[in-house]
């Protein structure tokens, strides 16, 4: 007896020396038997066998650890991570059917991310007896290798084994939403709330997939909970406040970014998107001057600049903005957003080559790029190339016919066709914009080539329709007033019609553009009142510079009226 006695007590010391050491900060303990984390002397959190804790002081017989909650545990009830596997595997080999120390054992594998070790002990532990955290923690190892269904297979048996348990639930959530089952993760995540009106994980990830999904209502109601259940979750109250401004709420937005600073004063993401928040709301020095302070601290970020660029840009500083924009695209000379925003800033610069240059760049890039091929066009057409403009409108049209900007492609590329004199390919460009969407401009410039082309009726025909869509069109009613008063036949001609539209233009123009008036004494010649036409002629010749009287014809307009005699075009153009 005292032979087995001495034996014991040798095997006993054996074991503890093995499995002795000094502490230090800095290490990674585990936990050997079941204890409490004790703070001023009281209980505020317990450990299981297995579990990892940090060591940050040492003080005595005694650790103090930072999770889960700082606190001291006895230096007697854990061992180096380095040695736990030994230490808990000598205990299995003595006892292998013990449940507790293949959990424990497990755990370990766990915190050194050994999955496959972690999975045969859980599977162990499973064939001795069915329970339903260890399905959930193989479940955990499988999800962490990647095999979802492997995992929810295991949470499924959680929860057929803890229906009443909601963090099942969502474990077997997130193995769905990493599966890709977005509508199966949100009926568990909201099956556990329902379980758990406060288990702030499941408000999380469901509220991500609303957001993926672009749900950002139904997302905003989930950070919502998850604000008022943690105040200080900086990162749902950045979530929520990017939502509102998605949700045209910028002004609830600059709440949530305005609390961030008060929690994180230097919250470089806060102030970011709290500089979003005020460029939406139209407040863009206060903008300029959020993203000036995340520049101070990312100097070298191309979307802090891109962004303060676009905030210059809005408010008529192209001179800084461009500055702004020169040096996004120094840090990223790839980036077609960039690329895109300096070639706009550029062609309103008036800088069309620099412009041309940029969005060539994107045309390398994708050379059928609608947008950029119509910009290029533009800046072509300032830089008097109007054949390489028509040849980029007509890549546009050609290549994609349907895309929703080929309309602008025939304006413009009808414009071009009009200036060259090609009235007849003007028309048809014109034509097709039209057949899409009925345009009071665009009637208006085809109306222009049917009157050089002298079809007076089709003239007619489009200024009706376009001050039909705009009645105070301006040049339409000028143009359409001078046809009723002066087109050489008389079936064009109405004079009570041209007097009201001509009347109309002054009107519009209070009685001080000369043209304008010349066209309404045109008009009262034609209706038979001379005086009135003299009276409006005279009225112009008083705005008008000597050049503009004699390019209208002015001398010879006094005479006819001073006769009694209506004034006509002396010739038709050239068919």
């Amino acid at each position: 007896m005292r032979i087995s006695a001495l034996l014991c007590l040798l095997l006993l010391t054996s074991t503890t020396s093995l499995f002795s050491q000094e502490f230090k900060a800095g290490d990674r303990v585990v936990v050997t038997h079941e204890c409490s984390i004790m703070e001023n002397r009281k209980p505020v959190h317990e450990v299981t066998r297995g579990f990892p804790l940090d060591v940050i002081a040492v003080e005595g017989d005694r650790l103090r650890v930072k999770s889960p909650r700082p606190g001291w545990v006895p230096a007697s009830k854990v061992v180096p991570q380095s040695e736990a596997i030994e230490y808990f595997s000598e205990l299995i080999e003595n006892d292998p059917t013990n449940r507790e120390d293949l959990y424990a054992r497990a755990m370990v594998w766990l915190s050194i991310d050994k999955y496959d070790e972690a999975i045969a002990d859980f599977t162990r532990r499973i064939e001795i007896e069915k329970e339903y955290r260890d399905f959930n923690e193989r479940g955990y190892c499988w999800m962490m290798k990647g095999e979802m269904e492997k995992a929810i297979q295991d949470f499924d048996m959680a929860v057929k084994l803890a229906p009443e348990e909601a963090s099942m639930r969502l474990n077997r959530g997130l193995a769905h939403r990493q599966a890709g089952n977005n509508d199966r993760a949100v009926q568990d995540f909201s099956d556990a709330i329902k379980l758990d009106a406060s288990l702030i994980p499941a408000y999380e990830h469901r509220g991500m997939i609303y957001l993926n999904n672009n749900d950002l209502k139904n997302a905003v109601s989930d950070f919502d909970v998850v604000i008022r259940l943690n105040p200080r979750s900086t990162r749902f109250r950045e979530l929520r406040g990017r939502c509102l401004i998605a949700l045209d709420d910028s002004v609830q937005a600059l709440s949530d970014f305005a609390e961030i600073l008060k929690l994180d004063p230097g919250n470089v993401n806060a102030m970011f998107y709290q500089g979003n928040a005020h460029f939406d709301l139209g407040q863009y020095d206060k903008a300029a001057e959020d993203y000036s302070q995340v520049l101070q601290v990312l100097p070298n970020n191309g979307v802090v600049y891109f962004q303060r660029g676009r905030t210059y840009h809005t408010s008529g500083k192209l001179s800084a903005a461009l500055e702004d924009l020169n040096q996004a695209v120094s840090l990223d000379p790839e980036n077609v957003q960039f690329l895109r925003k300096r070639a706009e800033i550029l062609e309103q610069s008036e800088l069309y080559e620099d412009a041309a240059a940029d969005l060539t760049r994107l045309l390398e890039q994708s050379p059928n790029g609608v947008p950029e091929l119509i910009a290029r066009a533009n800046c072509l057409k300032k830089l008097d190339r109007p054949k390489d403009a028509i040849r980029d409108l007509s890549r546009v049209i050609e290549v994609v016919p349907n895309h929703q900007l080929a309309p602008l492609a025939h304006y413009i590329r009808g414009n071009l066709h009009r200036k060259a004199k090609s009235y007849a390919l003007a028309i048809e460009d014109y034509d097709q914009a039209l057949a899409v969407q009925r345009s009071a401009e665009i009637l208006y410039w085809r109306a222009k080539c049917y009157r050089e082309l002298g079809d007076a009726e089709k003239t007619a025909a489009g200024l009706q329709e376009a001050l039909a869509m705009n009645p105070d069109y301006l040049e339409a009613l000028n143009d359409l007033a001078w046809l009723q008063a002066t087109w050489p036949s008389e079936e064009i001609r109405d004079g009570e019609k041209a007097v009201a539209n001509a009347r109309r233009a002054c009107e519009l123009t209070e009685w001080e553009h000369p043209l304008l008036l010349d066209t309404l004494a045109a008009a009262y010649a034609e209706a038979g009142e001379f005086e009135s036409a003299q009276q409006q002629l005279a009225a112009a010749m008083e705005l008008m510079s000597p050049e503009v009287q004699d390019k209208a014809d002015v001398k010879r307009k006094a005479k006819l009226y001073a006769s009694n005699k209506p004034y006509r075009e002396s010739t038709l153009p050239e068919k």
